[in-house]
């Protein structure tokens, strides 16, 4: 997975841009582009690539006297950090194919940004050695894009290997929600049921509780008939007596069926 820098995405499309309008599709037109404004940072200045030697010359046209060293610095600063950031996206584009090039596009020197005809300009020692050959190898050569180039700007600069993993990512996110809902549904319709029995084991302790109150108070109703009986032998006779035990003792029953 790779992050494009924002002058990077900037050359990405002016390469497509240019090819469009079927021009030269070299690094010095697309640096030029207002996108990207390459040779206009805190001064102005322009760049002689001579290939037989390797070696760029870096020139101004802007009164050095003008110029702090803090300034300086900065631009020394911009142009060797940009330009090593050019020759990594071109060798990143060019081995994973979303570019192709030929060289013997460029004479063997020439300029790169602009230059003011008879204006004398300043040199200004500002690029590193070692990045000279790799900068001068991509600048000679003129790009062509692949599908898979267009591709990967309509992608919003995820490449390939990105969006693969995204696409993993989004999968496994959307297999979790699916799980946590079920599981939740489950976890719920436990819940529910639990609910259920606990209170069909109460309502069957109510009827419990009342059928041993009904039984409980029926035996006391009869005991106490039984002391009745012995209260009552001189006031009632003995059919009447056996009639009442007898009301009872089926009520006793029905109770305890």
């Amino acid at each position: 997975m790779r992050h494009f820098e924002e002058i990077e995405k900037n050359i990405i499309r002016t390469l497509i841009k240019n090819e469009k309008k079927n021009g030269l599709n070299v690094l010095s037109n697309i640096l030029v582009d207002n996108t990207i404004d390459f040779f206009n940072q805190e001064l102005s200045f322009y760049l002689t690539i001579n290939q037989s030697s390797n070696h760029i010359d870096m020139n101004t046209y802007n009164n050095m006297a003008n110029i702090s060293n803090d300034q300086l610095d900065s631009v020394r600063n911009y142009v060797n950090k940009n330009m090593l950031i050019i020759i990594d996206l071109l060798e990143y584009l060019s081995k994973n194919n979303y570019i192709v090039h030929t060289g013997g596009s460029m004479n063997n020197i020439f300029n790169m940004g602009n230059t003011i005809y008879g204006q004398t300009a300043n040199s200004l020692s500002f690029i590193s050695p070692s990045i000279m050959p790799n900068f001068i190898k991509w600048s000679g050569e003129q790009f062509y894009s692949t599908s898979k180039l267009i591709e990967l700007v309509n992608n919003k600069f995820i490449d390939q290997q990105e969006k693969k993993y995204l696409d993993q990512l989004h999968l496994a996110n959307r297999q979790i929600k699916i799980a946590l809902g079920g599981l939740l549904i489950t976890t719920l319709a436990l819940g529910i049921s639990t609910y259920f029995q606990v209170m069909d084991s109460e309502v069957k302790k109510i009827e419990i509780i009342n059928k041993s109150l009904d039984v409980n108070n029926t035996n006391k109703i009869l005991l106490r008939v039984d002391d009745i009986q012995l209260e009552t032998e001189n006031k009632i006779d003995d059919k009447q007596f056996n009639q009442l035990l007898q009301i009872l003792q089926d009520k006793r029953m029905k109770v305890r069926l």
